[in-house]
């Protein structure tokens, strides 16, 4: 008797657990729009609709192709991005019947910004220090502007 109640608590706990796995399965093929070349190593974002927050993602290989496995049943937008490209959102439903999702290629387009201008600036640090000397850079001290050179090496002293 004892065997039996084991046996059915083994087998319910069996149960319960593979009701709460997942059983749906997106996949797709990522390309450019303008030319067909496979986007490699994309975002794949499986994003629940209402809170917009991600619920399980992946990243597409090297060829383009991304499969994600073990969804349950319910209703989800894919999110497709890549640095340089538009992010494509797709809404999709996992049901019992419609278990298996294949998005197809999907295209994704540029986006591209051009600038103006840029302007990268850089101020050297006050001393530096070489293996054979120590420069000091008396335009970007503070204390010395206005002065003579007797106030620079002054200020460097103290």
């Amino acid at each position: 008797m004892k065997r039996i109640y084991i046996t059915l608590i083994f087998i319910s706990t069996a149960l319960a657990t593979m009701g709460q796995t997942g059983i749906g399965k997106i996949s797709g093929t990522i390309k450019e729009a303008e030319n067909s070349n496979v986007v490699e190593f994309a975002t794949v974002a499986l994003n629940n609709p209402t809170t917009n927050k991600p619920v399980d993602g992946t990243i597409a290989d090297a060829k383009g192709k991304f499969v994600i496995k073990g969804i349950n049943n319910g209703k989800y937008v894919v999110a497709i991005s890549f640095i340089g490209f538009e992010t494509i959102k797709r809404e999709v439903e996992i049901t019992d019947k419609n278990w298996d999702v294949d998005l197809g290629t999907v295209l994704l387009s540029s986006s591209t910004e051009v600038l103006e201008a840029v302007t990268v600036e850089a101020q050297k640090v006050l001393i530096e220090e070489k293996v054979d000397r120590m420069i000091y850079n008396a335009e970007n001290d503070n204390t010395a502007k206005g002065g003579d050179a007797s106030d620079v090496l002054r200020g460097f002293r103290s």
